[in-house]
């Protein structure tokens, strides 16, 4: 395994490097020949300087995005590295099984978090340092701790939930999680505007009637003449201008921040509303639940099928298996023996 990670991170740097040669090689506030001079040319509402420093933050934004998904491989590798045992250690603290897969998941989360906290911390002092944020280190922490709150409650439940589901269905579960899935996104699209957006920023009606009556006219035009239209304290995390639809059903809504309705003309604020309108009206929310419905499918379906793979009786993998075959299941969603406990398999 050691020998793995030094090959890895060999050819991480060379990656890396590959990289950075190709993004110094881009041109500071490149337009092409046709658009110079135009609206599209920065030079026409930019300074030299900030042209400049536009230029650094694109290159800082580039290598981190290329780099992203190669160390999210490794860091799945080291996760998975340690995850039997902390899987062990669970099943020596406690017996029984919720309790079980809870220390299994609030470590595992814990470590993710953890792993991933440098690259936060770093994208929270470059938005500060590019003024794309003044939001303080204390507001920032609490939204950063909101946020881990969410995800360890749901993705426990939902742990609970799909183990609970192996042992009754040990067959078919993984059909029965992709329509739950399913159910579970469109439940959280409904809830997520009025349930857990607000624990991030503060909404209320939009303030300014005449901008109100114009998005209002625009959005019947679209085909959504119920939506609420809300403001949102969009300055407390970020400098940036913004505006977007979310929700279904009667909790759909057009959320506007407060730095567009302070520094965007009704016709410009319009335009952007009219951009994201486009995504209701294209069925992109209803694509993704699709799609996200298809790759819960396949996954599901795919882990099955991993974890059910004969193994012939010989050699080292066959005596692994007789092994696993013969010893009483002890963890999380088993209540039998480990044939049915995708733990044991790891």
């Amino acid at each position: 395994m050691k020998k793995f990670y030094v090959i890895f991170t060999i050819f991480y740097l060379l990656y890396a490097g590959a990289i950075a040669v190709y993004l110094l090689q881009l041109e500071p506030g490149y337009v092409p020949e046709m658009y110079k001079g135009t609206a599209s040319d920065p030079a026409q509402f930019m300074t030299a300087g900030e042209i400049k420093e536009a230029y650094h933050l694109q290159l800082i934004e580039y290598f981190t995005y290329f780099l992203s998904t190669p160390l999210d491989l490794l860091i799945l590798i080291l996760i998975m590295a340690f995850s039997v045992k902390i899987r062990n250690k669970a099943i020596n603290i406690a017996k029984k099984s919720r309790w079980q897969l809870a220390y299994y998941y609030t470590v595992l989360t814990i470590a993710m978090t953890l792993l991933y906290l440098p690259l936060d911390l770093f994208f929270y002092h470059l938005n500060l340092r590019y003024e794309l944020s003044s939001q303080s280190f204390l507001s920032w922490s609490i939204d950063f701790a909101i946020g881990f709150a969410l995800e360890l409650v749901l993705g426990f439940l939902f742990l609970l939930f799909l183990y609970w589901l192996i042992a009754k269905q040990p067959k078919k579960w993984w059909l029965t999680m992709a329509f739950l899935s399913l159910s579970f996104n469109i439940l959280i699209l409904f809830l997520a505007p009025v349930v857990f957006m607000p624990l991030f920023n503060d909404y209320q009606p939009i303030q300014n009637q005449e901008l109100k009556a114009e998005i209002q006219e625009l959005a019947k035009e679209s085909g959504i003449p119920n939506a609420k239209i809300l403001e949102m304290n969009m300055s407390k995390q970020s400098n940036g201008i913004n505006a977007f639809v979310t929700g279904i059903g009667s909790n759909k809504m057009i959320v506007l921040g407060d730095t567009a309705i302070e520094n965007m003309t009704t016709e410009e604020i319009k335009f952007v509303i009219a951009h994201e309108i486009g995504h209701y009206k294209l069925n992109h929310i209803y694509n993704s639940l699709i799609l996200a419905f298809i790759l819960s499918f396949l996954f599901g379906y795919g882990t099955y099928k991993i974890y059910h793979v004969p193994l012939k009786n010989s050699g080292i993998i066959g005596a692994w298996k007789n092994k696993l075959i013969l010893q009483r299941c002890r963890c999380f969603s088993c209540r039998s023996s480990s044939l049915q406990c995708l733990f044991h398999r790891l």
